[in-house]
């Protein structure tokens, strides 16, 4: 049962990083997706077939096609690790891009909110040299000129408020883009959040500019794990299967031994008993009594209970009967 369970755990496995392997695979050859999943479906089903025909019959074979076949199987699992990391880093460079889209996005908007502010420290500088510009009118005394100025500079300042007021709704909205862009990189950093966290506790403060070296690392120890404990477990598993019969056989022979063992302890209980009969004198016989035939009670057609059961058919002359009944 536990070989059998093994051979299905490994058969999952493989065909999973079957799976994972073409779609890989067709990803890196996009240009010809079908070819590349039936091409792909074949040479998986090869490797695990060789794999197991290969283990079983090793003693059997060549040399030459020994080694060939080995080559071939190695050659095919570095193909399905090969998928398996270019599945695995489309899916994480996918990720990446879309978070890096986001900061792009957020850059630029935070460029044009501090362009906004400029404009609006310039206007503020502008409105602040008008209002310099009529204090010194004040100071020197000429305050109708001064009121005459401000007439003067009354449709300037309103263009200028006007468009400092158009600025500062302009910054409004985009301090609003911005902070939803904010929220936005947060839900994509939590889509990596396990290989933040790993990759800030192998490289501490230098994790930011290390992200794609720790996905790296993560998606080799899968390969390193995946396809080959799939190929080592269907090997155990297919060997123990193909050895069953032997063990069944052995144990067979085994069970025939103890049988034949049993008949020969039974044999030790053949007697030999002479039993005198009055028409032709002394008759020898031999007759088997069985261990568990102590209390019961012999007659012509087998054994019986005290109770009146039959408990084993064997016939017995009267003068068996006789001798065993102790009469």
């Amino acid at each position: 049962m536990a070989n059998r369970i093994a051979f299905l755990t490994s058969i999952m496995i493989a065909s999973v990083a079957a799976f994972f392997s073409i779609i890989g695979l067709s990803t890196i050859f996009s240009g010809a997706f079908w070819p590349i999943v039936i091409m792909g479906g074949a040479l998986e089903v090869g490797k695990l077939v060789t794999s197991a025909w290969l283990h079983i019959k090793w003693k059997e074979i060549g040399n030459l096609l020994k080694y060939y076949l080995t080559f071939a199987v190695i050659v095919l699992m570095l193909i399905t690790s090969m998928g398996i990391f270019g599945l695995l880093s489309k899916a994480h460079l996918e990720q990446e891009s879309i978070l890096s889209g986001v900061e792009i996005k957020l850059e630029s908007v935070g460029e044009k909110i501090s362009d906004e502010q400029q404009k609006v420290v310039g206007i503020n500088r502008q409105l602040a040299a008008l209002d310099e510009a009529l204090e010194e009118y004040i100071e020197r005394g000429y305050v109708t000129r001064g009121l005459k100025a401000r007439e003067t500079q009354s449709e300037q300042r309103s263009l200028l408020e006007s468009t400092r007021d158009d600025i500062t709704i302009r910054i409004e909205k985009l301090k609003d883009k911005q902070s939803a862009l904010r929220l936005e990189v947060l839900g994509a950093e939590a889509e990596i959040g396990a290989v933040k966290y790993i990759t800030e506790m192998i490289y501490g403060n230098d994790a930011k500019d290390r992200y794609a070296d720790a996905v790296r690392s993560v998606i080799l120890s899968l390969i390193f794990v995946f396809d080959p404990l799939a190929i080592v477990l269907l090997l155990a598993s297919t060997k123990a299967i193909a050895e069953e019969p032997k063990k069944v056989k052995v144990a067979r022979n085994r069970k025939g031994l103890l049988l034949k063992d049993q008949e020969e302890e039974e044999d030790d209980d053949v007697e030999e008993i002479s039993i005198e009969d009055d028409a032709s004198g002394v008759v020898s016989t031999k007759i088997k009594k069985p261990r568990w035939a102590q209390n019961a009670i012999a007659t012509t057609k087998g054994w019986i209970s005290p109770k009146g059961e039959l408990l084993k058919t064997q016939k017995m002359t009267e003068q068996e009967v006789n001798y065993f009944n102790g009469n």
